[in-house]
C-alpha cells in the first residue's frame, strides 16, 4: 500500500505541470492584446457581403466541421451504450478501443461530446454570420485541444500494451486513422483560415478608414 501511495504522488507530480501549463497558456492567449492586421474598411464589407456558398474555403470548412460533429456525436453515443445498430456496428467493426475497460476513451469521447460539439456549432455560426472576432482566437485554442487530444487517442488505440482485442482492426485501419487524423485537421484549418484571412471576422469600421487606424485612436 505504501508503495501504492509513493508511486502514485510522484506520478502525479510529474503530470502537474502538464495539467497546468495548458491553462497558463489560454490565460495568456486570450488576455494578450490582439494583433489586429490592416485591413481597410471596403474589404471588410467586401467580405462580410459574400454569402456562404461565394465563399467556397468557408463553405467546405463547415460541411467539414458538420461531418466532425456528427462523427463526435457517433462515438459519444457509443461509449453511452446506446441501442443502434450503427453504434454497435461501429464499435465492433471500427474502433473496440471505445469499449476499452480502463475507461480512457470513454471519457475521451464523453468529453468531445459536451465540450467539442457545443465549440463546432459556435464556429459554424461564426463562418456564416460576418463579424465574430473571437473566432480569431477560439479557433486557435480548439485546434491545439483537439490536436492533443486525438494525438492522446489515436496513438492509444494503436499501442502495444493496449489489449489486441481492443486495437483497430487491421482491415479498418486506413478509414479510421483517417477519419480521426481528419478529425485533429479540421481545426487546425479552420485557424489557419481565420489567420491568414480575417476581414470576414473583423468588426466594420467607418468607410474609407483602416482597421489599424481604428485601433490607434
Amino acid at each position: 500500500f505504501l508503495l501504492f501511495i509513493t508511486l502514485f504522488t510522484a506520478a502525479f507530480w510529474r503530470n502537474t505541470p502538464f495539467f497546468l501549463v495548458p491553462f497558463g497558456a489560454a490565460v495568456v492567449l486570450f488576455s494578450r492584446p490582439r494583433d489586429v492586421p490592416i485591413v481597410t474598411a471596403d474589404k471588410i464589407a467586401a467580405e462580410q457581403k459574400k454569402g456562404l456558398l461565394f465563399r467556397p474555403v468557408d463553405f467546405i470548412l463547415s460541411v467539414l466541421l458538420l461531418g466532425a460533429i456528427a462523427f463526435t456525436v457517433l462515438r459519444g453515443f457509443v461509449v453511452l451504450d446506446c441501442p443502434l445498430d450503427a453504434c454497435f456496428n461501429y464499435i465492433y467493426q471500427y474502433e473496440p478501443y471505445l469499449k476499452d475497460p480502463v475507461g480512457f476513451p470513454r471519457v475521451m469521447m464523453l468529453m468531445y461530446l459536451f465540450y467539442a460539439v457545443p465549440l463546432m456549432v459556435a464556429l459554424i455560426y461564426g463562418l456564416n454570420f460576418p463579424g465574430c472576432g473571437w473566432m480569431l482566437d477560439w479557433t486557435i485554442f480548439f485546434a491545439g485541444a483537439m490536436a492533443q487530444a486525438q494525438w492522446c487517442h489515436i496513438g492509444a488505440s494503436l499501442h502495444s500494451r493496449t489489449p489486441f482485442t481492443y486495437r483497430v482492426p487491421t482491415d479498418k485501419w486506413w478509414p479510421v486513422i483517417s477519419l480521426n487524423v481528419l478529425l485533429a485537421a479540421v481545426p487546425s484549418l479552420l485557424a489557419l483560415r481565420c489567420l491568414t484571412s480575417p476581414a470576414y471576422f473583423m468588426k466594420p469600421v467607418p468607410k474609407g478608414q483602416t482597421s489599424e487606424d481604428k485601433k490607434m485612436k
